[in-house]
């Protein structure tokens, strides 16, 4: 060692005096201060998993619940598609005029035995047809298409006549009724 590390480097003394006044400084915690922080962190800890395992089963339940909805509705589109070729064999039926049924009586069967087989299936899965006429509007289930003035026999609000049939699958609307409405 140099002569001036000799003289900068700390004397026993001075160490001894560093480490008093250190040791005065911060007092070492008590058996019982340690025994307190130890079960504070431990209520904490576990405070946080209650806290963690609650909402892992909120999540469990939810996820449950969504797939229970997406297996009951799964159908509800299919449902959809096949409504409209629902109507297009009932304008099918329709279009043959009254005059032409006797001669067209094989093909008013056919359409008859199809649009009642599509009707059974729909109905199978929870397809329900909305009875709307002389019902009260409501925006929720029916589309007003036009409306007509009230009289007496047909207070404001009531629905006159159905240009096509709305449609609920199980609790949800498939399709709105498309109503005239008086007003």
């Amino acid at each position: 060692m140099s002569e001036q590390e000799e003289d900068t480097a700390p004397t026993d003394e001075e160490v001894e005096i560093a480490s008093e006044e250190e040791s005065e400084e911060v007092p070492e915690p008590t058996m019982e201060e340690l025994l307190a922080l130890a079960e504070a962190k431990a209520e904490a800890a576990e405070k946080e998993i209650s806290y963690r395992d609650a909402e892992i089963q909120n999540i469990q339940r939810r996820m449950a619940k969504e797939k229970s909805e997406l297996i009951q509705y799964s159908s509800m589109n299919l449902s959809r598609r096949f409504l409209s070729v629902l109507d297009d064999v009932d304008r099918a039926l329709k279009a043959i005029p009254e005059d032409m049924v006797e001669q067209n009586a094989s093909v008013v069967e056919g359409l008859t035995l199809m649009r009642d087989r599509i009707w059974s299936e729909l109905e199978g899965v929870g397809v329900k047809s909305l009875d709307c006429k002389g019902k009260e509007f409501d925006p929720n289930l029916h589309e007003a298409l036009t409306t007509v003035p009230a009289d007496d026999d047909n207070p404001t609000g009531k629905i006159i006549d159905v240009i096509e049939e709305g449609y609920m699958f199980k609790e949800k609307l498939l399709r709105a009724a498309k109503v005239v409405v008086t007003s």
